[in-house]
């Protein structure tokens, strides 16, 4: 089974949640690998930088950095999604960019 994500709109990421998947990579490799961030937030804020995609069998995930308040440049990222299954395939997606 293929899994092929593409960016979607950041309000299709409503209720997502965290599920135990994280991928540890530096800030600039995830912004080669997945383009700049879909949505950035004021400093201080839970999030800084967000991505959303959807996969072609229509699962949803997103990638945050979580409460890296003063880290400008984060290297681990929660992966969210509606189930476990959404980020385990986002992040074996990921991979294998």
């Amino acid at each position: 089974m293929d899994n092929n994500f593409s960016s979607c709109h950041p309000k299709m990421a409503v209720g997502t949640s965290f599920w135990g998947t994280v991928i540890e990579v530096p800030y600039e490799t995830l912004v080669t690998k997945l383009g700049k961030p879909h949505a950035t937030y004021t400093p201080g804020e839970k999030v800084q930088y967000e991505w959303a995609f959807k996969d072609d069998q229509g699962r949803v995930a997103t990638v945050y950095d979580w409460k890296e308040y003063d880290n400008p440049r984060p290297s681990e990222w929660h992966v969210g999604g509606h189930n476990r299954q959404a980020t385990e395939a986002f992040k074996a997606w990921f991979q294998s960019l």
